[in-house]
């Protein structure tokens, strides 16, 4: 065992213990040596029957689905775009106007296309089919890591800053 692998053996129980994505972290770490991409990642995970995660199944996709759906209601959103859209288990509890979902696995757009094939207000892209010019009221990026610069344009809203806690 190298030295690495056994400082990262010795934090699994730490980690193990943070609430939703320790699991992840975990898994993430057992298998770096297979670790090629992000997308690569996922869409292994996708392809052998895996999910977006903990974040979007049960109470916690329940909370997010009501907080985002009273906010889009609210401000009179019209259309959202989402980073990170996963196997589709969220958006099944969004209720938005007009709704795209981006994501870096190939299999996750081919799951979402298929899952809303009958859904003419959503449409899913790959990441790499989003124009810079590609814009929604709202932005959302749910559980994903992302560094990507996207542009923000939610005329209607005016209250994304008060509910960061800037004013």
């Amino acid at each position: 065992m190298t030295e690495l692998s056994e400082k990262l053996e010795n934090a699994k129980p730490v980690l193990e213990s943070i609430p939703v994505i320790g699991p992840f972290l975990v898994h993430l770490l057992a298998r770096q040596d297979d670790f090629k991409s992000s997308s690569d990642y996922w869409d292994r995970r996708y392809r052998t029957g895996g999910n977006s995660g903990p974040g979007s199944y049960k109470r916690l996709a329940e909370f997010k689905a009501n907080f985002l759906n009273r906010f889009v209601d609210q401000y009179q959103i019209a259309s959202v775009i989402e980073y990170g859209s996963g196997d589709g288990a969220q958006v099944k509890l969004a209720r938005y106007p007009s709704y795209t979902g981006v994501d870096i696995s190939p299999k996750a757009v081919e799951m979402c296309r298929i899952l809303f094939s009958g859904d003419t207000s959503k449409r899913f892209l790959q990441w790499d089919a989003v124009v810079p010019d590609s814009m929604a009221d709202l932005s959302l990026s749910l559980d994903a890591s992302i560094s990507w610069r996207i542009p923000c344009s939610t005329p209607t809203c005016g209250g994304c800053l008060n509910l960061l806690g800037a004013s």
